[in-house]
């Protein structure tokens, strides 16, 4: 997978590349359409999954693993545009300086995130979040906290496991 400063449109390359060889006993006559410039490698991910690592402020950061070890994310620019505003909004909510009853409710045991957008990322796309629990939560006060912070994000759905 491609790594932080990476040549995107490389990558991209050769990600079509591998895609077509192995549809290539299938598929006959495939055409690759490959990005030209490095913009075009941004906002394509439509689903996303994050580790979510609290530190010692109680302030939630994105994490992917790299080498078995987590890394932190400021950004992740291949993520629909729609995404990556729900995923600033959403640790906002979760930090420190707005603890709420329903984010600390949604907080807490707290260890990923997933979002799903639609193709189309607009402002108002389907936007869904789920988030992971490493231990049951209160499903009564999840619920509630869940519909507020999903109104006030204005996503499609917030779903917890």
């Amino acid at each position: 997978e491609a790594q932080p400063g990476d040549d995107g449109v490389a990558h991209s390359k050769k990600k079509l590349e591998e895609a077509a060889a192995d549809l290539k006993p299938w598929v006959d006559n495939i055409t690759l359409v490959p990005c030209h410039s490095e913009e075009d490698t941004y906002a394509y991910r439509c689903v996303c999954t994050f580790q979510l690592i609290c530190d010692n402020g109680n302030r939630f950061h994105y994490a992917m693993r790299h080498q078995k070890k987590p890394v932190t994310l400021t950004e992740f620019p291949i993520a629909t545009h729609r995404i990556q505003v729900a995923m600033k909004d959403l640790l906002d909510r979760l930090s420190e300086n707005n603890t709420s009853n329903s984010d600390t409710v949604l907080a807490t045991h707290l260890t990923s995130a997933t979002f799903a957008s639609s193709w189309s990322d607009t402002p108002a796309c389907d936007c869904f979040v789920t988030l992971l629990y490493g231990q049951p939560v209160d499903e009564e006060s999840w619920k509630i906290a869940a519909q507020q912070v999903c109104h006030e994000l204005q996503l499609t759905r917030l779903i917890g496991r």
